[in-house]
């Protein structure tokens, strides 16, 4: 995954596009408080079932984790510009859970909801989206098919995550600008060059209830 060859630059022009993504996805239009603390990864997995991962080492910038081999359900985000889409692609991760499956399965909600983005590094324009729920541990190594054609289920390999999280309630267009920059800039001081083809943004937490936890996300190979 790493890239060598694109500057820094150059990902906070890509990382642009995204945040144009966050910014429509809010339930509203207020401006994010700055300088909230994210909830602690391990209060949130006490509460509600994440991914297993390692710990590999990040520093005070960033958390950089070591995400197991894991079964995700996910769903194309068809126009990542548009709210109802976005809404779309929630609402059908979260019938599957919620049933619509081949066993008529009830299965627990998880944390996070991911969306990964891929971008032609040519045209600096993005060219898929997809939206994930992590399947949890119970279901695992039997998930029951999704009943919809436009629900996959996908098997995510073992891979090394670089993040930065932020713990605005609703964060701006300008605070998650500044956080992918941030997780840039601390990415490069330790020698690592991000793929700026694919990223992610991750939600822990219900927007706008209690305090919040969202990352930005880069990947890489463990």
């Amino acid at each position: 995954y790493l890239s060598s060859g694109i500057n820094a630059e150059y990902g906070v022009v890509l990382a642009a596009t995204v945040f144009a993504v966050e910014k429509v996805v809010r339930m509203n239009d207020v401006e994010g408080r700055r300088g909230r603390t994210p909830k602690p990864l391990d209060k949130i997995c006490a509460e509600i079932e994440c991914p297993a991962f390692d710990s590999a080492n990040g520093t005070d910038d960033y958390m950089k984790r070591i995400l197991h081999e894991s079964v995700w359900v996910g769903t194309p985000l068809e126009n990542y510009r548009s709210p109802s889409a976005m809404r779309a692609a929630f609402m059908r991760l979260f019938r599957y859970i919620s049933g619509a499956n081949a066993d008529g399965a009830k299965i627990p909600m998880t944390a996070p909801v991911v969306t990964v983005y891929h971008m032609n590094t040519t045209t600096q324009k993005i060219t898929s989206a997809h939206t994930y729920f992590y399947v949890p541990s119970a279901f695992q190594a039997a998930p029951p098919q999704p009943t919809d054609d436009t629900v996959q289920l996908v098997t995510f390999e073992r891979q090394l995550v670089y993040s930065r999280a932020i713990g605005d309630r609703y964060p701006s267009e300008a605070r998650w600008s500044k956080t992918f920059q941030e997780l840039i800039a601390s990415m490069m001081k330790e020698g690592v060059t991000p793929n700026y083809s694919v990223f992610a943004t991750a939600g822990y937490t219900r927007p706008g209830f209690g305090q919040q936890r969202n990352e930005a996300m880069y990947f890489g190979e463990v």
